[in-house]
């Protein structure tokens, strides 16, 4: 099961947040297995906005992955987060637009590990330092995340 999990990671299609770029994926930094069933049901509203749209086609979220030795695993519908297929990788150097993600709605850390982050908040500008744990962080309209160090 997990060679099948690492071929799969290894090929693109889903990878685990803040896995340094030169080692496997530990199997407990693999991404949620266990999506909340009430996740669609909390705003249905939001659930049937399609999937990366910014709020009034301009108000969105970033994520940029400044970290040069990890990729980061990003949502682009925050209440459909637990579905690969709303899932994209960043390479590091990217941020979500570059992988055709207009509107970041999360981001994922994988288990054991942190990631540190630069904030900026609009429309007042707010620029704050956090650090994030394991599993998914929203990643609201009008805030830039910048990732630039990963501790595993």
């Amino acid at each position: 099961m997990r060679r099948s999990l690492v071929a799969v990671l290894a090929a693109g299609a889903a990878v685990a947040v803040s896995v340094p770029a030169t080692a496997a994926a530990p199997a407990g930094n693999a991404v949620p297995a266990s999506p909340r069933a009430s996740a669609a049901l909390e705003q249905p509203m939001e659930a049937s906005r399609a999937a990366g749209q910014c709020t009034l086609g301009r108000i969105c979220g970033r994520v940029h992955n400044a970290d040069n030795r990890i990729d980061l695993l990003i949502t682009s519908n925050w209440y459909y987060r637990n579905q690969s297929w709303t899932w994209r990788v960043l390479k590091p150097g990217q941020d979500g637009r570059k992988v055709g993600v207009k509107d970041v709605d999360g981001l994922w850390v994988g288990r054991g590990c942190r990631v540190k982050t630069k904030i900026r908040e609009l429309p007042r500008p707010r620029t704050y330092n956090k650090t994030f744990g394991y599993g998914w962080h929203r990643v609201k309209d009008n805030v830039t995340v910048k990732v630039y160090d990963t501790l595993c």
